[in-house]
């Protein structure tokens, strides 16, 4: 038996962790595993509305579902994710796909792809899974906006003056690239004007 030693572990948290998790078309699979064993087990079926989820989308699902259901295991430590599908950047996902995303930010993740072929267990899980929908995995997110004519009123012709001042500042528009497509990878590549904000010399 799976669920029986010597093939299932116990938990260890001097050592490193790997959370394995598949969806397929009517359930959701995760297994949490350390030293190539398995630790714990989840599935659960998915409610009408997630069955026509576009296939990402189940596959982000299966993650929340995953280390939500394992959260005292994940939270606060790193935790290597395995999927079949390669997530997409924040800012290039949908919207219900940012929610999945960003539920997950509060966690150290390293999501790795691996093909489905290697994702037996889970695989395993989301293909007999339980009948259960009861978590709700996409929360309600309240989003914040900030409209700088409300905060600071000025009349339109002095927002346009502004509109164009920050199209012609250099520093604005690498500001405005680096929020659309994130840091460069490497230091030498920054703008030289973020230098002192990084601690970096020249």
């Amino acid at each position: 038996m799976v669920s029986s030693t010597p093939a299932r572990g116990y938990y260890d948290p001097s050592k490193p962790l790997t959370l394995s998790v598949d969806a397929k078309s009517k359930g959701l699979g995760a297994v949490l595993f350390q030293d190539e064993k398995p630790l714990a087990y989840a599935s659960r079926a998915l409610t009408p509305a997630q069955q026509h989820y576009a296939q990402i989308e189940k596959e982000t699902l299966a993650i929340v579902y995953g280390v939500e259901k394992f959260h005292k295991f994940i939270y606060g430590r790193p935790t290597e994710v395995e999927s079949d599908h390669k997530p997409l950047p924040l800012h290039q996902a949908p919207l219900r796909l940012q929610k999945l995303m960003l539920t997950l930010q509060r966690y150290d993740l390293k999501v790795k792809y691996r093909p489905g072929v290697q994702l037996s267990v889970a695989d395993a899980l989301s293909r007999s899974y339980l009948p259960e929908t009861t978590e709700t995995l996409i929360p309600d997110l309240e989003v914040n906006e900030v409209h700088l004519t409300t905060h600071l009123p000025m009349s339109p012709e002095k927002y346009v003056e502004l509109q164009k001042a920050t199209a012609a500042d250099p520093v604005m528009q690498a500001l405005s690239s680096i929020i659309k497509h994130g840091w460069p990878k490497k230091q030498g590549r920054c703008t030289k004007c973020f230098a002192p904000t990084l601690g970096l010399q020249g």
